[in-house]
């Protein structure tokens, strides 16, 4: 009889409490009432994703009252309350499109999707309607006009990009978060494939607390394209001056949870003399598969191969991506990574030929408390090695970051964040970086940063030995003795939005120490060629301000507006750092009509305007470049959503003036596209 009762007693109480307990069923869609894959619903330390119709549970939840938070890239944050006093209850929330540039979406700031308007510092992001309507050819086209920055070619490199007046080899450069390798002083933006892009982002300013070494000056990452929903191929093919073509061929496909995009590109030039001709074969690839209430993966090939004036480039390129959502609230992320890269010299009795190894892995776990407290804690290792027929080495690198936000009073939001890496050379380097975010209204922010960058030598400056034939000839050795170079950066930045105009004003300050340059210390052959080193010598210091403006205005033209103030110094030497102008203007208007005589046509036409003022050429300041202005014109006409023709001219106006290297003059270029 007892055991009678007690099983009813269980049974009774199983019955009161799911009584107790409830689910709550949901559906996003915009304002067209189109469901939203994707979006994040977060409820306390809960995160859930919606699945490909828009629909999301949170179930076995107690009797009571929720706050739901639904974040969406490309949407605006919605928050929605709702009273669970029944086993079921559904909800519909429609998020709206974030018009204001505030509202875009980064993943490269926080190592996560976050708006811009929640980010604690400035991210710079061009958008792929931005990118298609400038009709570049490629990546470092598109970030010759985005302020702050310069890019420059020095003849093994077409596209090295410098961040706020540091060198080239201080800006960190990612394809979809991880790192790739390329080019001569720093990473050459111009070997990645431009069609794969969805948007690029850029950070300007020590971003070591996250990235760990070369983050230095900043971090660009090109964020690649996902499957389209239905099969797409695409060929074109571009021809222009100094009998350059480059015929390219894409492909998407998606199919239920999978998806595929492919693009192969072989670009060739003969330049305006010997030194510039190049080629170059390329091949992308990116397979993905999506459960968004489960897990994703991804999985990037990318292989390239170029030649250049007596110097041959290799590189492969592998990486593995997956993602676990909703597991106990969290949100895990783990990678694997590896490149080859080998770099040959032909230019010398002796060519020198080096190859680079790279490996790495990481973990990242996400997780939120109370719906506003973040909390990201990852680690890494990586291991490198470089073999030459010369010298060899290697490296080490175990690292740990972490990044938690406190928002407080409503409006405001810190975020402390560190990284730690072990080098088995150097040791324990640390990067902390304290943000401070103001979110006054929904269309003016105010956000400052001050972090600790470092940089590791690279194992080609520690261990390479090879031939530099520009310039009369030289041999440039490395030096194992080098020690990494450290920086403090600085940087307040206010955004707001008036109508239709999005604005930005920046202040910056960066101060570098045991800053690694090359010296001369002798000479290597008979023929008397120079012999160059490195050594850590310089400390330097570059400040400046930024304004950006874009105004839309009617239904067809847009205009941008950047102005960039830069003082740089050598304070050893007190010398200005080479390609640092003080003064740089960026000027543009769009016209764009997306039906031009019918809705099978669209029309699109912009001309640009760079100016910058007189730049040094060497460490010295005996050689310098004088002012310049160029102006550029492009044109694309669409039609019948599948042919797309590019009229592009650089340098409109033919003028003549040098860089690093001396420029070519005018250049014409024209683009046939053809989608099927």
């Amino acid at each position: 009889m007892k055991k009678i009762f007690l099983v009813i007693l269980v049974f009774a109480f199983t019955l009161v409490s799911a009584e107790n307990t409830g689910k709550i069923k949901g559906f996003v869609a915009d304002e067209c009432e189109n469901p939203i894959s994707g979006a994040k619903v977060i409820l306390n330390d809960k995160i859930i994703i919606t699945d490909s119709k828009g629909n999301f549970d949170l179930e076995n939840l107690p009797y009571g009252i929720y706050e739901l938070k639904i974040i969406k890239e490309c949407y605006e944050e919605k928050k929605t309350k709702i009273n669970l006093d029944s086993e079921d209850k559904s909800v519909n929330v429609i998020l709206r499109p974030a018009l204001s540039r505030l509202c875009e979406i980064s993943v490269t700031a926080c190592k996560t999707a976050k708006f811009t308007k929640d980010i604690p510092v400035k991210v710079d992001i061009v958008p792929l309607e931005d990118i298609e309507n400038t009709n570049s050819l490629s990546v470092d086209e598109v970030l010759e006009y985005v302020p702050g920055l310069e890019v420059e070619e020095n003849g093994y490199s077409r596209g090295t990009v410098k961040l706020q007046g540091l060198p080239t080899e201080y800006t960190l450069v990612l394809v979809d978060g991880e790192r790739t390798k390329g080019g001569h002083q720093g990473t050459d933006v111009s070997q990645i494939p431009l069609d794969t892009a969805e948007r690029i982002e850029i950070i300007k300013g020590p971003a070591s607390a996250l990235y760990g070494s070369d983050a230095l000056g900043g971090v660009i990452n090109i964020i690649t394209k996902d499957a389209p929903e239905s099969p797409t191929y695409e060929s074109a093919l571009t021809i222009s001056t100094f009998n350059t073509t480059n015929v390219k061929a894409n492909l998407g496909y998606g199919i239920g949870k999978f998806g595929l995009i492919a693009n192969a590109g072989k670009y060739k030039t003969d330049g305006k003399i010997l030194s510039e001709a190049y080629r170059a074969d390329n091949y992308f690839a990116k397979l993905t598969y999506k459960n968004l209430n489960k897990y994703s993966f991804s999985y990037n090939m990318y292989e390239e191969k170029r030649n250049l004036f007596l110097m041959e480039e290799r590189k492969y390129d592998y990486k593995l991506h997956s993602e676990i959502n909703n597991f106990d609230g969290m949100q895990l992320r783990a990678n694997a990574y590896f490149i080859e890269y080998t770099r040959e010299m032909k230019a010398a009795s002796d060519p020198t030929k080096a190859v680079e190894n790279e490996w790495r892995g990481s973990i990242q776990a996400e997780k939120y408390f109370d719906n506003e407290h973040g909390l990201i804690v990852g680690t890494e290792i990586t291991l490198r090695d470089y073999d030459s027929n010369i010298i060899k080495g290697d490296e080490d690198i175990e690292s740990i970051y972490a990044q938690y936000e406190i928002p407080f009073w409503e409006k405001y939001t810190v975020t402390l964040g560190g990284r730690f890496d072990y080098h088995n050379d150097w040791g324990l380097q640390p990067a902390p970086k304290l943000s401070l975010l103001c979110n006054f209204t929904e269309d003016f922010l105010v956000r400052g940063s001050i972090g600790r960058g470092f940089r590791a030598p690279s194992l080609a400056e520690l261990h390479s030995f090879w031939y530099h034939q520009p310039g009369g000839g030289l041999w440039i050795q490395g030096n194992p003795n080098l020690d990494p170079e450290h920086s403090i950066g600085v940087n307040i930045n206010t955004e707001f939005k008036y109508l239709n105009m999005n604005n930005s004003f920046s202040v910056f300050y960066n101060d570098v120490k045991d800053m690694i340059v090359q010296e001369e210390v002798g000479t290597y052959d008979d023929d008397g060629h120079p012999l160059y080193t490195y050594f850590n010598r310089a400390k330097v210091r570059t400040y400046g301000l930024e304004y950006q403006n874009k105004y839309y205005f009617g239904k067809y033209f847009n205009t941008s507006l950047g102005y960039t103030y830069l003082h740089t110094e050598d304070e050893d030497i007190n010398k200005e750092l080479t390609n640092s102008p003080n003064h740089k203007i960026l000027a543009g208007i769009t016209y764009t009509d997306e039906k031009l005589f019918s809705e099978d046509f669209g029309f699109s036409t912009g001309i640009k305007v760079n100016w910058r003022s007189k730049i040094y050429l060497d460490w010295l300041n005996e050689s310098e470049a004088v002012d310049r202005f160029l102006l550029d014109y492009n044109a694309s006409l669409k039609a019948y959503k599948r042919i797309n023709v590019i009229f592009s001219v650089k340098n409109l106006f033919d003028k003549e003036y040098e860089e690093m290297i001396v420029m070519p003059g005018r250049t014409v270029a024209t683009t046939i596209s053809v989608k099927f």
